[in-house]
């Protein structure tokens, strides 16, 4: 699985509603195509609710080369993602807490779920903390000695359907215990539109230690259409 997916999944799983007090909650108040886009290392990857009832969730991730990208999301998923690197679908069962199956849309075949499995079980009891707007990262440098912080509070850009939206953020915290995946021993904050209306994060700071890595979503939007699902048995 693509480390870009896993903090994703992460995110998806225990943040879809921000105002919930369980994951399943805020898991269940997303809506079947919503979607992301994200861009790292010069690969882009396109995150897709790609159905959702109260018993599981089917989430599809599709990665494509950035000098590969010529047509709009909508329809380029709606051609069969031309010139994708791999196009995975992935389905949660809401209730266990658990990975059902992987399915490789474009190798043609099941992934095992062992590793994912682990993974996601952790990632579905990890709590969030609501951050302060005093402890939120200010725009400009802070004040010298003891001066009272006057600064602006900054918020990240949100991107829909390829337009800049101006809109009031909202941001979490979490920590992952120590263990052996990328994430281990990792401070994370997840910024989120502010009135609710959209499961996913619109940016995501992980703190290693002297540095941040961010990772920016840089498209999102709601309604996107899949041809491509799990095949019939």
């Amino acid at each position: 699985m693509y480390k870009i997916l896993k903090i994703f999944l992460f995110f998806i799983l225990i943040t879809s509603s921000l105002f919930s007090t369980t994951l399943k909650d805020r898991l269940l108040k997303a809506e079947k195509g919503d979607f992301i886009v994200t861009l790292q290392n010069n690969i882009y990857s396109l995150l897709l609710i790609q159905d959702i009832n109260k018993n599981s969730i089917q989430i599809a991730e599709i990665s494509l080369p950035k000098d590969k990208k010529t047509l709009p999301w909508r329809k380029w998923v709606l051609q069969d993602a031309p010139g994708n690197l791999a196009w995975n679908i992935y389905e949660i069962d809401l209730e266990k807490n658990k990975l059902i199956k992987c399915y490789s849309i474009s190798r043609d075949c099941y992934l095992g779920a062992s590793d994912q499995d682990n993974f996601l079980t952790r990632l579905l009891t990890l709590p969030l903390t609501s951050i302060s707007e005093e402890r939120r990262k200010k725009i400009g440098p802070a004040p010298l000695n003891e001066d009272k912080d006057h600064r602006a509070i900054w918020n990240p850009p949100m991107i829909v359907d390829g337009m800049a939206k101006k809109t009031d953020f909202i941001v979490f915290q979490t920590f992952w215990p120590k263990d052996d995946s990328d994430l281990s021993g990792k401070i994370l904050d997840l910024y989120f539109d502010k009135n609710g209306t959209f499961p996913f994060p619109f940016w995501i700071q992980v703190t290693t230690g002297p540095l941040d890595i961010m990772l920016k979503i840089i498209d999102s939007g709601k309604s996107l259409v899949s041809l491509k699902t799990f095949p019939k048995n």
